[in-house]
């Protein structure tokens, strides 16, 4: 009778345990029993933040897709599994966020670019280590190289750019890209981070983007500087498309958890499906910002 009693509570247990999504499975069993991903095993703490920054990331782009889709942009099988789908990742690191968007999206290209080059314990980084996906060596201020890769965007196909903690202008750089190259990019999601430095670099020029003034700026008008470098980049950023969101994710480790989204062509008030309304939820309800400084107040309340 106790042997029983003790089965139905293991089981009772068992039911209350959360379930992890079958990609999320996939890849968990990727980095505790495949060789490709024995250097990425052992990093401790700082793996459990750069996964938990890969699922932000996959969450955004799931949401992405939602919208494409409900304007027609993409299919059901783009949005779902990736095909005809371009994922270009600046800044990637170690690219773990690209192997969580190949194992949730298995029928999408994935290209990541970073300044480091590979570590030679890097396995999953070789080249053809998997399938579908290229992690490119070099700056992103390197128009060639962002141009090789955006062009790789297939005919027909959609090109969504994600960035997760780009530190001080790498945000706004990253942001312009749906400008520059409008015929590929459909979707942009950055995630900045550390704000700009306080001096101007001796080329910049009166008109520009201008960040490097944010922190005393926040400090006189005693707000979040942070809140305000979001404020700034959502509203001044050159980013031509006014189809612009923020969503906060409060499941993020860090409170650097703003998402700004861009979209080229299409508008956001859209009324989705009900198997998109079904996903959206699991994504969460967008933060909209429509008016100068809206932001600020906004993300002060969310993220209390």
């Amino acid at each position: 009778a106790n042997d029983a009693a003790s089965a139905d509570t293991q089981a009772a247990n068992n039911n209350d345990a959360p379930v992890m999504e079958p990609w999320a499975e996939e890849f968990m069993r990727l980095v505790l029993y495949d060789e490709r991903m024995s250097n990425v095993a052992c990093k401790g703490k700082k793996l459990r933040k750069d996964v938990v920054d890969g699922i932000a990331i996959v969450a955004q782009v799931e949401h992405i897709l939602v919208r494409l889709h409900a304007n027609g942009v993409v299919t059901s099988e783009t949005r779902d599994t990736g095909k005809d789908l371009l994922l270009f990742d600046l800044c990637s690191g170690k690219f773990i966020t690209g192997i969580m968007l190949t194992t949730r999206f298995p029928d999408a290209k994935i290209v990541g670019i970073d300044i480091r080059p590979p570590n030679p314990r890097e396995l999953h980084l070789r080249e053809g280590a998997f399938p579908n996906v290229q992690r490119l060596t070099g700056s992103i201020y390197d128009d060639e190289i962002i141009k090789s890769a955006v062009n790789q965007t297939q005919k027909n196909g959609t090109c969504i750019v994600t960035a997760t903690h780009l530190c001080g202008d790498l945000s706004r750089l990253a942001l312009s890209f749906i400008d520059r190259y409008p015929d590929q990019i459909s979707a942009t999601v950055v995630a900045p981070c550390c704000l700009m430095r306080q001096k101007k670099p001796p080329n910049w020029k009166p008109g520009q983007f201008d960040g490097f003034t944010t922190t005393q700026t926040a400090r006189d008008k005693g707000i979040d500087p942070f809140g305000l470098w979001i404020d700034q980049l959502f509203h001044y950023a050159p980013v031509k498309s006014q189809n612009k969101e923020i969503i906060v994710d409060l499941e993020m480790l860090s409170n650097k958890n703003r998402f700004i989204h861009a979209y080229a062509n299409i508008a956001i008030a859209v009324e989705e499906n009900d198997d998109d309304e079904k996903k959206q939820e699991e994504v969460g309800e967008p933060l909209l910002c429509r008016e100068i400084g809206a932001c600020v107040d906004a993300i002060a309340v969310v993220g209390s």
